[in-house]
This record gives C-alpha cells, sequence and structure tokens, in this order.
C-alpha cells in the first residue's frame, strides 16, 4: 500500500498528537464564525482548549 506523508501521519500518530501539532499555531484555530460555517448544526467547542 503506498501512502503519502499526509497519510501516514494519520495512519501513525495518535489523537493527542495531532491535536497537540494542530493546535501549535494559532493560525490554525477556527473562530466560532469559522465553526458555526462549517458545522452549524454542532454547538462551538474552542478546538484547541485541551
Amino acid at each position: 500500500m503506498d501512502f503519502s506523508l499526509a497519510e501516514n501521519l494519520l495512519a501513525t500518530s495518535s489523537a493527542d498528537r495531532l491535536v497537540k501539532n494542530a493546535c501549535a499555531k494559532p493560525t490554525n484555530r477556527l473562530s466560532e464564525a469559522e465553526w458555526k460555517a462549517v458545522v452549524a448544526e454542532v454547538d462551538y467547542q474552542p478546538p484547541c482548549s485541551r
């Protein structure tokens, strides 16, 4: 099976590691307005508040 680098990272990383990497830069965080535009049916939960 041929995985790209991104697919391999996702396949081998723990959820905590993915969250840590995604939240490392403030620019990677969804604002409440962006959240509502994508998942309006789900109440806003700051994605990097762990």
